[in-house]
């Protein structure tokens, strides 16, 4: 990937809009970034929506399930990830989420395969909590506690503009790959603030996280092939669907939104990772219509938390975040943290029905 490039014509674009947009902000502009709070990124650095989305249920990669049969096997596999869920708490602010994934058709050497899913770190210049919530992560990988086939990122590692990915967020980041080099990465919305991505992903490639923004990655795992798609942020980015997918082999997608997932998308998808929603981050309240009020989703796929199936074949998980902007107290907030999914066979799950 010609960074250097990407890099030139993402500057410029600042300096162009810095220019147009460097009057003083009027009074309705002060009262709302300090509602906002500190996170708020400046006018400038804030991109405009570069395509609308169609309506709530147009366009929708969800689809029914095909007979009776096929929603009991639906509702099966979900009873059987949730009940597998082991919460913890790393840290007094960070949880860990595992989970045991049922995928059809899963190949043996896959069998046992685990991934570590982090989504939404907003790793932010003025603080150093996500930083050092990363290093706790860091450091329970390195004692060996866990062992990590694949690493993925889905978005938002940073808050306002680039200058987040400081020296000791880099640093912990580089850890984690340093434990498992197959790390990669998609942009989320905040990636965008700055409108310098390019800068996003030269850093995180700098510590070994690859990015596969609308590209996809091959693993051969004993013989077994494993696909990753990556799909570029649905508001900000330029998502793009793969052609065709790879029908009986295992496929995983990585996106920020699952808003980016359209009708169009192939439906051998096998499993979906994604965050954005941080899933309300209050427990009494739904994360999609405080997205929605935002205006950063439109929930075509109606899926902003925990476990669904958009199809027969398509398990969708949307991750909580590391971070939470709006709720302080630990009672009334989902515990942020990161999430640990290990894929096993589904024919056991389905012959206990």
């Amino acid at each position: 990937m010609n960074f250097d490039a990407l890099l030139a014509e993402q500057l410029e674009m600042v300096r162009s809009l810095k220019q147009r947009l460097s009057p003083s902000p009027n009074w309705r502009d002060r009262i709302l970034s300090v509602l906002e709070g500190p996170w708020a990124p400046e006018k400038a650095d804030l991109p405009d929506r570069t395509r609308a989305l169609p309506g709530h249920e147009k366009g929708a990669f969800r689809v029914g399930a095909r007979g009776y049969d096929a929603a009991v096997q639906r509702q099966t596999v979900k009873e059987a990830i949730g009940e597998s869920e082991r919460l913890w708490s790393l840290t007094p602010w960070t949880s860990v989420y595992e989970y045991e994934v049922p995928i059809a058709g899963l190949p043996k050497p896959l069998h046992g395969l685990t991934i570590l899913h982090l989504s939404d770190i907003h790793f932010l210049k003025s603080s150093d909590r996500p930083w050092k919530e990363m290093s706790r992560v860091a450091e329970y990988l390195e004692r060996g506690e866990l062992q990590v086939d694949l690493i993925v990122l889905s978005g938002d590692v940073i808050t306002k503009n680039p200058d987040d990915l400081c020296h000791n967020s880099l640093r912990q980041l580089r850890r984690l790959s340093a434990v498992c080099p197959q790390a990669f990465m998609v942009h989320g919305n905040h990636d965008y603030h700055g409108h310098v991505p390019a800068i996003i992903s030269k850093h995180l490639e700098g510590v070994g996280f690859y990015d596969i923004n609308n590209h996809h990655v091959r693993l051969t795992i004993d013989g077994a092939p494993l696909n990753i798609y990556g799909i570029d942020d649905a508001y900000f980015g330029r998502p793009e669907s793969p052609s065709v997918i790879a029908p009986g082999e295992t496929n995983i997608v990585l996106t920020h939104n699952l808003d980016a997932i359209r009708e169009d998308f192939p439906q051998e998808v096998d499993l979906i990772l994604s965050g954005h929603t941080h899933w309300g981050e209050v427990k009494f309240f739904d994360g999609s219509k405080a997205m929605k009020w935002w205006g950063y989703t439109d929930n075509i796929n109606r899926h902003t938390k925990h476990w669904d199936m958009l199809t027969d074949r398509t398990r969708s998980y949307v991750h909580p975040g590391l971070a939470r902007y709006y709720m302080p107290f630990k009672e009334l907030r989902h515990p942020p943290g990161v999430a640990v999914h290990t894929l096993v066979s589904d024919e056991r799950v389905l012959s206990n029905q």
